[in-house]
């Protein structure tokens, strides 16, 4: 956020709870182009994610999409 402020760009975030259950981040501003930057190229901005983490279990779900549309052909 201080790369970004310095530079002139803002960048408002905040936290929608949609549900008990959902809450959806939300992004403003003319710095999410230098953010997205940023942590895509600049490595001082990544982290490593971590190894102990458990894995997913995806088993009984179904994809709906058809095949030829739109979305499917990306």
């Amino acid at each position: 956020m201080k790369e970004l402020n310095e530079k002139g760009l803002d960048l408002l975030v905040a936290k929608h709870e949609v549900s008990k259950d959902y809450k959806q981040a939300i992004f403003f501003g003319g710095g999410m182009s230098k953010a997205d930057d940023l942590i895509k190229i600049d490595p001082d901005y990544c982290y490593e994610l971590s190894t102990n983490r458990p894995e997913a279990d995806f088993s009984g779900l179904e994809c709906h999409w058809q095949a030829g549309h739109p979305l499917t052909q990306r």
